[in-house]
């Protein structure tokens, strides 16, 4: 299950998990932007849908990290439900359609060129209804981005060598929404600046660890604990 895909992800070490437990203790610390009163966010979600696009059928899809998350969410007790979200969704779940999007343009813009990352928002209120009609507490999301380059930095001398090309996006991120529009996310594969975290998950692996951590409110890691 999980522990299949931790090996698949290489350089996922002790000190990386240290990494992703003081990531998501710094998620904690802060209550989400008018975040509601009563039990922290995402604690108590029992169903859970879970959303990856696709742009054809994969008949023979290799396992991802949203695969890790519904493996150990049912290994919990608690229930799930994929969609794949693409081209031919039926339209009773273009709502959820949207959401993705919706959290997709989110996402990119906290992580900008200034590489200065945020990793939590407040959505609308139309995310309680969506969720209720799919009988679902939250939603996890996962993104596969491809690289974005910015412009090079100016070369400051005609000899210099050409600069290399900064990525303005992570690799891939996994989000989670519950009934009330909160969202949390976690990405991983941005490249390494003197504003980002170094705390932050840098895999894959360790980006599953961290928001199954919030999931199941080990500790403080909640957001709004």
């Amino acid at each position: 299950m999980l522990d299949g895909f931790r090996r698949a992800c290489a350089g996922a070490t002790v000190l990386a998990a240290a990494a992703v437990v003081a990531a998501a203790a710094g998620c904690a610390s802060a209550p989400l932007a008018d975040g509601p009163s009563g039990p922290p966010p995402f604690r108590n979600l029992r169903r859970v849908v879970l959303v990856r696009a696709i742009d054809h059928a994969e008949p023979h899809r290799a396992k991802d990290p949203l695969d890790a998350v519904r493996e150990s969410l049912e290994a919990k007790g608690r229930t799930t439900r994929t969609v794949e979200v693409g081209a031919r969704l039926p339209p009773e779940l273009a709502g959820l359609s949207r959401l993705y999007s919706d959290v997709e343009v989110r996402i990119d813009d906290g992580f900008g060129p200034d590489f200065r990352t945020r990793r939590t928002d407040r959505l609308g209120k139309d995310v309680g209804p969506l969720l209720g009609g799919l009988e679902a507490d939250g939603a996890v999301l996962y993104y596969r981005f491809g690289a974005r380059p910015l412009p090079p930095a100016a070369l400051s001398s005609p000899f210099g060598r050409d600069p290399e090309l900064r990525l303005a996006r992570p690799l891939g991120a996994l989000a989670v929404v519950d009934r009330d529009g909160n969202l949390l996310w976690f990405d991983w594969g941005a490249p390494d600046t003197a504003d980002r975290d170094p705390a932050a998950p840098s895999t894959a692996a360790e980006a599953v660890d961290a928001l199954l951590r919030v999931i199941d409110g080990d500790g403080d890691e909640a957001p709004g604990a």
